[in-house]
């Protein structure tokens, strides 16, 4: 934006009074464009690693889901585990 004010006057000069009027809407609409711009990519880059996380915290949750039931099976009575343990018991006894 540096100059413009230099342009703006060569550009009155030369043609009409009025002229201005088109280089105050430039800044101004092209100030906002800008921003716009920069918030939009901020936006999206904010989306697609909510998205990202969101995706990665849910594979998690199945993997420790899992792991819980594997975990929650091995304390109900007659699974393996307590299978194994009255074997281990038994020949413990026997011997």
């Amino acid at each position: 934006l540096e100059g413009w004010v230099d342009i703006m006057y060569f550009v009155m000069d030369a043609h009409s009074f009025y002229n201005f009027i088109y280089f105050i809407l430039l800044i101004i609409i092209g100030s906002f464009f800008m921003i716009n711009l920069c918030l939009v990519v901020i936006a999206t880059q904010f989306s697609e690693t909510k998205q990202r996380e969101s995706q990665l915290m849910k594979e998690q949750r199945v993997r420790f889901m899992s792991n819980a039931s594997t975990l929650a099976s091995l304390s109900e009575p007659g699974s393996c585990y307590d299978e194994l343990l009255k074997y281990l018991v038994h020949i413990i006894r026997k011997g």
